[in-house]
């Protein structure tokens, strides 16, 4: 492991032109071992309550490593045991308030496990067990609480959760009008409700969100309309709160993507992309307040542009450096600081914080 001092820039941040101008703080970032040429750089992912922060970070022989950032701007690159570095990466997915990391770690045989890291800095491998397949961690409360899924040999998605002793259990959708092919997790929040998608079965093959509270009860919703109903994915936060991404439309050769809320009570709101209904439009998280974060597609080019869209409907996008040719906002925190990455014209990617001034 090693441990360098994150190289920092701080700008002032405007807006792109289609949106509201406001007025925040941006610091640009290189986490340690990062390179500086064509794709490679700094992904960072996620960003708990205390401001600490973790990513993947690419160095200068394509090895890819997970990166924890504490508040006070010094950081660590780190390797899960047995990660193989051409075959894959020990990729870091989500952070807690207590400092654990969870994420991925591919060995020499392509086989993904999911990792757990402590602040102390030591990392647990596991897996689901039955399967040597790919498992995949992709949340985690502050209890520890691990949620994910993996894949069976038919290539079915099957949802796991992790509990801080280690013991893990497999759970599907047991609802009487949708029956489960594939249950996928998406978060878990503190207080054990974890959100997803789960398909139908076919010929059907729809995607529909749900609920699933710490009794193990289920609540499905749709996006009113959503294309075949399919919704992408669901995130919630500690009031119940969930944001997301759905398939809105059809244009002529691919499907339009948007994003939705849905307010504890049930209420669904959906929003476009403010560059045009054509344009796609991603959703990655979501805080305490409901702020949403993700990217959309630019106007006039198919790269993604961040942006944070308030629970009052205002939509900001920050202004990066003029050599910035993408951008993506990926998380947040419950006091509004937004962490995520963009890329320069070389490319090399960089990550970013955006604080509230």
């Amino acid at each position: 492991m090693q441990s360098l001092t994150f190289r920092v820039l701080v700008v002032l941040v405007a807006l792109v032109s289609a949106l509201p101008a406001f007025s925040q703080k941006l610091i640009t970032f290189d986490a340690p071992t990062a390179g500086t040429t064509s794709a490679t750089g700094t992904q960072p992912v996620a960003i708990n309550f205390f401001g600490t922060i973790t990513g993947i970070v690419v160095d200068k022989d394509q090895v890819w490593r997970g990166f924890v950032r504490n508040p006070d701007g010094s950081g660590t690159a780190f390797e899960a045991p047995g990660a193989d570095h051409y075959l894959g990466c020990t990729c870091p997915m989500a952070i807690n308030d207590e400092g654990v990391i969870i994420g991925i770690v591919s060995d020499a045989n392509g086989v993904y496990h999911g990792f757990i890291r402590k602040p102390n800095g030591k990392i647990t491998v596991f897996d689901v067990p039955g399967t040597d397949l790919y498992v995949f961690p992709l949340s985690i409360s502050d209890d520890g609480t691990v949620v994910g899924y993996y894949f069976d040999s038919y290539g079915i998605e099957h949802a796991f959760l992790r509990a801080p002793s280690g013991k893990i259990t497999e759970f599907q959708d047991p609802s009487g009008t949708i029956f489960t092919e594939a249950t996928r997790p998406d978060f878990i929040n503190n207080f054990g409700v974890i959100a997803g998608i789960v398909e139908d079965t076919a010929p059907q093959g729809l995607n529909h969100g749900f609920l699933r509270n710490r009794k193990g009860q289920y609540t499905h919703f749709d996006v009113p309309g959503a294309i075949y109903r399919h919704v992408s994915d669901a995130y919630v936060n500690d009031l119940g709160a969930v944001a997301g991404t759905y398939i809105a439309q059809q244009a002529t050769d691919h499907a339009v993507v948007a994003g939705y809320t849905r307010s504890p009570d049930g209420t669904i709101t959906t929003f476009a992309s403010p560059t045009g209904s054509l344009k796609n439009l991603f959703v990655y998280g979501l805080n305490l307040q409901g702020t949403v974060v993700g990217a959309f597609e630019r106007a006039d080019i198919d790269e993604d542009h961040a942006f944070v869209r308030y629970a009052n409907g205002r939509m900001v996008a920050p202004l990066f450096p003029p050599e910035e040719i993408q951008s993506v906002s990926l998380g947040i925190n419950a006091s509004g600081t937004v962490v995520g990455w963009w890329q320069d014209s070389q490319p090399v990617t960089h990550g970013f914080i955006l604080s509230p001034r």
